[in-house]
């Protein structure tokens, strides 16, 4: 009998296309292959019609007419969207049984190398047509008979046989398709597959002859959402319940009733990124599995414990006093404090901590947890290594600080900024050699806000960022405008932010300052806090650093002896200068009209200073107040100071006429 086989892909363009019947319709194998049935057939709607279905479906037995011949058209589908047709002249009606035997075998042979199990059931006869991937997935050896329908029914789990038996009975009587889901039995384990199939024949009568389908193997998929489905209420790291997982024990377990009380506690590892940024993110995973087990051990039946995420922490207690709560997260963080979490290295970690309470703090669960976070919050503020119970004048300080922002947000657009300009004076000569620029905040109201007030919430929202570039540029005009006057020429020093480090093309566009201003890098000295430095030790911050030193921009270590660094490693860093934090400078003498007693304290300064020029960074003293501290400073090396001995900040007339004045000497 002549036929036709083809293969178009889901957009419908011929892949394959070869058979005697061919001919007769004028055609050569491959002809139209490349080509689209909607072009070919532009003018048979009835066959547009059928392939559409067929590439929708997948399944289609059709008849067509074309160029005067009677043709049986079968469209099973392939992988990846692709449909396989089989095209019959019916003038051989009498083969067609035979015919179509032998192109569903064919037809069933393709499909041994997809990922499909494909079957068809001969209804009558009991007894199954499969591919080799079907008996793979069913767990049948190629030795093993699996031709019957009972090979088929009795590997399906037996709590799911009822379900697949009344889905597949319903498709015997409605001819509509099928698909579902079901668990086999296999020899190898338990198999999750999702099974669809059609009735595609039936006798005169009606009655099914045969069902055809394909059979999916999900096993890995149906694994993955299980695990998704735990990660969702379970931490992954530490398999402790999640906050998810806190939310509903809250809100099946705590009644609103003000007889029953319940802590709510929030923690937090004290320099936990410094470990995670210094010795690796496998160290602190480690650091949070052996913290979490710790503190687990310790709980009582009365406490719920998660992990919120990061290094955070969350612990529920209910049917407890307050007093029996606070005394029992006490002496829990104080247990933490003596145990080293990591056999490698010598880490002993300290927590922060939030508290608050039901009923007397809120009533549901947002409202603890919001302010339990606040205490938090204010227990980093205090030094961290902290218990901080929650009231409500912490509130109103979250609501001032949430005011600030918005009016800092404004005076950004605004640029109500302005600076005022402290100056540098050398040991050697006396005279101003820099000044480090100050930024200063009038509000609408025309109060000035303290920087102390407004800096760190500018950094904690991200508003530093567009504010230093403002600063930057303001400055580099200022300095250009001060070469413009023939004013003397001082370095500008300018406050940057550790993060502001991680700004796309920094150098470049500092680079790009100085030449659109006229200056040159080295008038510029770039100043980072060293607590800062030591809180974000990243490998490509420290490689801009190392840049910006390559080009002469100066680089100096502010507020030194705060961070805990290494003067080593500042060495390293390409840093040039190094500045004393004020606590140090304090310390060095008590300052009376009559005497100067020297402090403890100058032992620390002298070792600062004599380790700074072994390494060849000058070095610049902060808070400088009083003569006996300027006299020591300058007997033990100390190149630059400033402080209010000898000028407060300066607005920037006052500031150049100081420096006029200053430069005359």
């Amino acid at each position: 009998m002549p036929v036709i086989v083809f293969v178009l892909d889901q957009s419908g363009t011929f892949l394959f296309s070869r058979g005697a019947a061919l001919k007769p319709l004028g055609l050569k194998d491959d002809e139209v292959v490349g080509l689209n049935y909607l072009d070919i057939y532009a003018e048979q709607p009835k066959i547009v019609e059928q392939i559409k279905i067929a590439l929708s479906e997948g399944f289609l037995n059709a008849e067509t007419e074309l160029n005067g011949l009677h043709y049986r058209l079968f469209y099973r589908p392939l992988m990846d969207g692709q449909i396989v047709g089989i095209a019959l002249d019916q003038t051989e009606f009498a083969h067609l049984k035979k015919q179509s035997d032998f192109f569903i075998n064919e037809l069933l042979t393709a499909y041994e190398v997809s990922n499909e199990g494909m079957w068809s059931w001969q209804v009558q006869e009991g007894t199954v047509e499969h591919n080799r991937r079907w008996r793979q997935i069913f767990g049948y050896s190629e030795e093993e008979p699996s031709n019957l329908i009972t090979h088929f029914s009795n590997r399906i789990h037996p709590d799911d046989l009822p379900r697949v038996l009344a889905t597949v009975e319903d498709a015997l009587k409605s001819g509509e398709t099928f698909s579902h889901e079901y668990r086999l039995n296999t020899p190898t384990g338990l198999r999750y597959v999702q099974d669809r199939g059609k009735v595609v024949s039936r006798d005169d009568q009606g009655n099914p002859l045969r069902m055809t389908g394909s059979l999916n193997d999900i096993t890995q998929e149906h694994l993955n959402q299980i695990k998704l489905e735990m990660l969702a209420f379970k931490d992954e790291l530490t398999g402790l319940p999640n906050k998810v997982s806190s939310e509903n024990f809250w809100n099946q377990h705590i009644p609103l009733k003000d007889t029953q009380q319940v802590g709510f506690a929030i923690l937090d590892i004290d320099n936990f990124k410094l470990v995670n940024d210094v010795l690796g993110h496998k160290v602190g995973d480690v650091l949070i599995q052996n913290v979490s087990n710790l503190i687990y051990s310790q709980l009582t039946d009365k406490a719920q414990f998660y992990r919120l995420g990061g290094d955070e922490f969350l612990i529920i207690g209910h049917n407890i006093t307050q007093e029996k709560f606070l005394s029992h997260l006490g002496a829990l963080l104080a247990s933490v404090k003596k145990v080293a979490f990591h056999k490698d290295v010598n880490i002993k970690n300290t927590f922060s901590c939030g508290v608050a309470f039901y009923p007397a703090d809120g009533q549901h669960y947002d409202d603890l947890f919001r302010r339990a976070e606040n205490a938090l919050y204010h227990a980093k503020n205090q030094g961290k290594d902290q218990l901080v119970r929650f009231d409500m004048a912490m509130e109103s300080a979250v609501e001032h600080r949430y005011q600030i922002l918005v009016k800092l947000q404004k005076a950004l657009a605004r640029k109500q900024f302005f600076f005022h300009y402290q100056p540098q004076i050398s040991l050697e000569d006396g005279r101003c050699v820099g000044a480090e620029v100050l930024l200063r905040w009038q509000d609408d109201e025309g109060n000035l806000i303290p920087p102390d007030v407004f800096i760190p919430i500018a950094e904690q929202s991200q508003l530093i960022i567009p504010m230093t570039y403002w600063i930057i540029e303001q400055a580099f005009l200022i300095k250009q405008k001060w070469h413009k006057q023939n004013e003397p020429n001082i370095e500008l020093a300018i406050n940057l932010p550790a993060q502001f480090l991680s700004e796309p093309n920094l150098l470049t566009y500092l680079q790009q300052m100085t030449q659109k201003f006229h200056l040159q890098n080295d008038e510029i000295t770039l100043e980072i806090t060293e607590s800062q430095l030591m809180q974000n030790q990243r490998v490509d911050y420290f490689e801009v650093l190392r840049a910006l030193r390559s080009k002469h921009f100066g680089l100096a270590v502010d507020d030194f002896g705060t961070g805990y660094s290494n003067l080593a490693n500042l060495a390293n860093l390409s840093f040039s200068k190094l500045k004393i934090d004020k606590k140090f400078i304090d310390a060095l003498c008590i300052s009376t009209e009559q005497s100067a007693q020297p402090f403890e304290g100058t032992a620390i300064v002298k070792a600062m200073l004599g380790m700074a020029k072994a390494l060849n960074l000058e070095v610049i003293a902060e808070g400088v107040e009083t003569l006996p501290q300027v006299e020591w400073l300058k007997q033990n090396g100390c190149d630059r100071i400033q402080g209010y001995y000898f000028s407060k900040p300066l607005s920037e007339n006052d500031f150049l006429k100081f420096l006029r004045q200053s430069s005359s000497k």
